[in-house]
């Protein structure tokens, strides 16, 4: 091409970008104007709107640390943590100074319980702010979350130092002196906390927390109440006192909390929940049809759910099995529907291909989903598998420490093997996590006797009788443990407890055998026996349903409230 033609084509393109608006405008500009206007956005709360605008003043500018922190406040308003994270972190390591923008990263890594990363954001935040307070109460607590706890005591003892007035470094002060195990000096400084903030929230829902997990239920009470009077919209004491109304089991009181709740994310859900575990389906259904019905609801799909394992539990499988059916049959069908499918083959009919197939799916579409986990480890039970179930289990305690359900299954599976001390891990742990499960205190009591320490099996298991006396599996392990200890008169009265309970109980009229002949009473054995012999079948299915709720994948997988009817 001559330069002459060169000049002209120059020209004319040079024409062509004049009449559509002129040459593209500076990026540094461009990112300024769309952070604006997402700023505009944000004043008025339209969310959606002012994440567009973040979003694009990154695309014009990747490293402009601004838009990324702001982009981040967004998700963490519409509560999206794992978005919010990202942004955050972000933000930070393109501004380490950025004080915020570190500890809020921080911070959600602390609640996804990512504790060695959440130690390198506090000392990143420490060393470019070693007077902030709230950076050395990060820095304790991510310590405390890898138990080092004498070096967490320090932090919080360094940020009371550096401001002693600041009532947050004598909360988490508290917390930290609470794990070392010195309770009255964490309730010390907890209460230092409210004297230092009585017109705020956290201090009273920190001390709430010390007195609920020091047993002391009507002090936790009083002093989510006092939250509640300082601030009676804030959804954290709302939610504080659900919980605290459903484990004490005053479920009645819980309700206006959950419907403070339902305009929050995930709250008309959790209401819905509520209505299924009090028995007021209909009411839940109410519920949940308001979300289905509302097209693009971003939580439809999960109120379809709902609605489908409100069916299966009322024996309405046919419909259950054709609604989850239909949430995979969309596009991107998220993972809770193929746990749902995967669980509902396994109570039906035991498609054990399929229902591993729709648990791998789930996972390989959220990794991070320990339902998914859960429900693969049902699956390796079903198979027979204790090997591959063990190792999904510890997948989903990698997930959540906290998940009582897992630990429980862990604990059967290594006490299965042998491994008493591994079990007696799990199950403490399950025991602390589901302080009113009896299947835990039985298993922490089995693995005791597993060990050879049966006084302490004794004591733990006194306590829990003491505390619910009606159970009939705590009889019947105590009468196992009395026979274990060569007391056949204690044993009998308890086997003798836990068929008073529970007639249909084939391990306590076994016990009660096993008493006799201990006793070299052979005759009142054998009539025993006799007596059993025409319905033994029946009462052995008696006895394996007694664990099917956990030990077998057919049966209610628990720990899971979205599907705990499943």
């Amino acid at each position: 091409m001559s330069t002459r033609l060169r000049r002209i084509s120059c020209l004319l393109l040079c024409g062509v970008a004049l009449g559509t608006g002129g040459c593209s405008k500076d990026p540094a500009t461009q990112a300024r104007e769309y952070l604006a206007s997402g700023d505009r956005y944000t004043e008025s709360k339209r969310y959606e709107a002012a994440a567009i605008e973040y979003r694009n003043a990154i695309k014009a500018r990747p490293d402009l640390a601004e838009a990324h922190f702001k982009l981040a406040k967004i998700y963490e308003q519409t509560q999206d943590p794992a978005k919010a994270y990202a942004a955050y972190a972000r933000a930070a390591d393109l501004e380490p100074s950025n004080l915020d923008a570190q500890l809020k990263a921080g911070t959600l890594l602390l609640a996804a319980g990512e504790y060695e990363m959440a130690r390198r954001r506090a000392e990143l935040a420490v060393q470019a702010h070693p007077d902030d307070p709230s950076a050395h109460i990060l820095l304790g607590n991510a310590l405390a979350g890898l138990n080092e706890t004498s070096r967490a005591i320090t932090q919080m003892e360094q940020a009371i130092a550096l401001d002693p007035s600041y009532a947050p470094a004598w909360s988490a002060l508290g917390a930290a002196r609470f794990v070392e195990g010195r309770r009255e000096k964490a309730g010390e400084a907890f209460r230092k906390a409210v004297d230092l903030a009585p017109s705020s929230v956290d201090p009273y829902l920190a001390l709430a927390n010390y007195h609920w997990a020091s047993g002391a239920q009507a002090e936790a009470e009083k002093a989510l109440k006092t939250a509640l009077a300082i601030d009676g919209s804030n959804a954290a004491v709302h939610r504080a006192l659900a919980l605290f109304y459903i484990v004490t089991k005053r479920a009645p009181e819980a309700e206006p909390h959950f419907r403070a709740l339902a305009n929050e994310k995930g709250g008309a859900l959790a209401l819905a929940d509520y209505y299924v575990g009090t028995g007021r389906a209909s009411d839940a259904i109410a519920v949940l049809r308001s979300i289905a019905s509302d097209d693009g609801h971003p939580e439809g799909v999960a109120a379809r759910l709902r609605m489908a394992a409100i069916d299966y539990n009322a024996g309405r499988r046919a419909e259950a099995n054709k609604a989850v059916d239909a949430v995979l049959a969309e596009p991107d069908a998220p993972p809770d529907a193929h746990i749902a499918k995967a669980r509902m083959l396994l109570l039906d009919d035991g498609n054990v291909v399929d229902a591993e197939r729709h648990a791998r799916q789930a996972i390989a579409a959220d990794r991070s989903l320990p339902a998914a986990h859960y429900t693969l480890g049902l699956v390796a039970l079903r198979k027979q598998d204790p090997k591959a179930a063990e190792a999904a289990f510890l997948d989903v305690l990698k997930l959540n420490p906290r998940a009582g359900a897992a630990q429980l299954q862990l604990a059967r599976l290594q006490l299965a093997r042998g491994d008493a001390a591994g079990a007696l891990n799990a199950a403490e742990q399950a025991a602390r996590q589901l302080p009113n499960d009896h299947e835990a205190a039985v298993l922490v009591s089995r693995s005791l006797r597993a060990q050879g320490d049966l006084p302490r099996a004794e004591r733990e298991l006194a306590a829990r009788i003491a505390k619910t006396p009606d159970v009939a599996a705590l009889h019947l392990e105590m009468g196992e443990l009395g026979l274990q200890r060569g007391r056949s008169a204690e044993a009998r009265a308890s086997f003798e407890r836990a068929l008073r309970l529970d007639p249909s109980l084939h391990d306590a009229k076994v016990g009660l055998i096993t008493a006799d002949v201990a006793e070299r009473n052979l005759e009142a054995a054998a009539r025993r026996v006799a007596d059993g012999a025409a319905a033994r079948h029946t009462t052995r299915g008696s006895s394996f349903s007694r664990h099917a709720s956990t030990s077998s994948p057919a049966g209610r997988p628990r720990g899971n409230a979205r599907y705990a009817s499943w």
